[in-house]
């Protein structure tokens, strides 16, 4: 005789959807629902959401519905459930994104407890990074956490490789900043009051008056100046100092501190990979691997804190 499934309460359900929607966003707009019940979360895109100018195909909504996913997953696990992924769950219905099915009860995992705890303390940091390089032993770190979502992390090390990225990243900056639409949805998004519960507020921004770099950066003061000091993190407190690499999930805008050294040392700048062969569906179901994956990058506790714009 087969024995009833054992679920867990709607409880637990909640309090995972309330892990994931802690996650990072693009500019913060959550673009995410969820659907909770009988053992389940399932995730959907909102795609009321969406950035129109920045995000036209919707990219960078998957990736953050991925990362969003993946702490609604960590939480499930450590809550003491084994968990089975399905993404892309219904061929009718392309915003349904995925499906996070619990199985057997098991002892709470302590991986999984970890990055809970690192989810709930998580802030995005958009302080100009140090000049302190990224070392191979953190680089290796950082690669198995990506591979761990079935994910590539290449630091980029060659020297020409990273003056292209320069230049791609100057080029971008160009054509996104002479687009009044591109202006007036980032102005929509950022400039917000700090009770806001969406977007970028003024308090997450630093105020650079001079934006030093030999790359462009992405300005966030398009709405109002930032009301955050341009410190960087090793002399604020001891909490989060550490090493700091930027992490570019395959996009073709980032924000990269370093300048001229940067060039020659490398050691700061990373691009995280998955599959690009498939299509369709299965384009979207690897697009929220990326996000798990970078979901999991920026959970890391190894004395790193990573960060991505």
């Amino acid at each position: 005789m087969n024995r009833a499934r054992v679920v867990p309460e709607d409880a637990v359900l909640i309090d995972a959807v309330a892990l994931a929607i802690r996650a990072p966003s693009i500019h913060n707009t959550q673009p995410w629902r969820f659907r909770i019940g009988k053992g389940q979360i399932q995730l959907f895109a909102d795609r009321t959401r969406q950035l129109k100018v920045v995000d036209p195909g919707g990219r960078a909504l998957l990736v953050s519905c991925g990362a969003a996913l993946f702490q609604a997953r960590i939480a499930l696990q450590a809550a003491g459930w084994q968990v089975r992924t399905e993404r892309m769950p219904d061929p009718a219905d392309p915003d349904h994104l995925a499906t996070l099915t619990t199985g057997d009860q098991v002892s709470g995992s302590e991986p999984s407890q970890r990055l809970v705890a690192a989810a709930i303390e998580r802030r995005t940091d958009r302080r100009p990074f140090s000049d302190r390089p990224l070392d191979d032993q953190t680089a290796s770190l950082l690669a198995g956490a990506a591979a761990a979502e079935d994910a590539t992390l290449h630091p980029v090390r060659n020297r020409d490789d990273r003056i292209e990225l320069i230049v791609a990243v100057g080029r971008a900056d160009e054509i996104e900043t002479a687009d009044p639409a591109y202006l007036e949805e980032m102005r929509h998004w950022t400039g917000r009051p700090e009770s806001s519960a969406e977007g970028v507020p003024v308090t997450a921004v630093p105020h650079l008056p001079e934006r030093e770099s030999d790359v462009e950066l992405r300005d966030f003061e398009v709405a109002a100046p930032g009301a955050l000091p341009a410190t960087a993190p090793e002399q604020v407190d001891d909490d989060v100092a550490g090493a700091r690499v930027k992490i570019d999930p395959g996009g073709h805008h980032g924000r990269w501190r370093g300048g001229r050294e940067a060039v020659e040392d490398g050691q700061r700048v990373a691009r995280l990979g998955v599959d690009g062969s498939a299509s369709g569906h299965a384009a979207d179901a690897t697009r929220g691997s990326s996000g798990a994956s970078l979901g999991r990058l920026w959970l890391q506790r190894e004395g790193v804190v990573v960060t991505r714009s």
